[in-house]
């Protein structure tokens, strides 16, 4: 099934052409069942997102299913990281609705939705040492209950998302002292251990 995606429109009124791909929707394909209309797993309808009383998105609609990738361009400027924070909902749109399997992401728990989406953000700051692993196991802490340490099952899936980038062979190195590609790779590998359904992924490929 092919994504429907609608009313995108950048800061300057205009459609976006042909830019520098920064949005990415990246569905897990795993336990995906072919049918010929499957419910959709994130649905956003009528989005506007404004920013210092300007518009900057305005009639966003799309729905996506398991197992499709979906790619926004735009200028720099246009909109697209408010965009990605507001369907993650760490910022309420000014109207419409986005729907996470049905349900409103704005109002769901977060450790609900943490659960069922990753957003993996431009840029990353590590304020305090830590080694790869550790880091990457951040992803895990959705799935985690409150007093509970990681299991070794959390700690294999660490690893595989380490090695899926090619990092298990510095598992134990400071993250403070990696290249801003390994860096990058490292934040890549900890939406991966998340595990979630939906991946938003905020230029994935910076510093790569």
């Amino acid at each position: 099934p092919q994504s429907r995606l609608r009313g995108y429109r950048a800061a300057d009124g205009e459609r976006d052409q042909t830019h520098r791909l920064t949005l990415l929707f990246l569905l897990r394909a795993l336990s995906y069942a072919p049918c010929m209309n499957p419910a959709p797993l994130f649905h956003c309808a009528d989005v506007r997102i404004d920013v210092a009383n300007r518009t900057l998105v305005d009639a966003l609609s799309f729905e996506a299913r398991r197992g499709e990738v979906l790619a926004v361009l735009g200028k720099n400027g246009s909109g697209k990281t408010l965009t990605m924070h507001t369907l993650a909902g760490l910022r309420p749109a000014v109207r419409g609705e986005v729907l996470l399997e049905g349900r409103d992401v704005s109002a769901a728990r977060r450790e609900d939705t943490a659960k069922r989406l990753a957003l993996l953000p431009q840029h990353v700051d590590d304020i305090f040492p830590a080694t790869v692993i550790d880091t990457a196991m951040i992803g895990r802490h959705p799935h985690i209950g409150r007093f509970q340490w990681e299991s070794q099952a959390d700690y294999d899936i660490g690893h595989a998302a380490l090695a899926s980038v090619d990092l298990d062979g510095l598992a134990r190195r400071d993250v403070l002292t990696l290249s801003g590609g390994e860096r990058r790779r490292l934040a890549i590998a900890q939406v991966l251990t998340q595990q979630p359904d939906v991946y938003l992924l905020d230029e994935p490929t910076n510093h790569l």
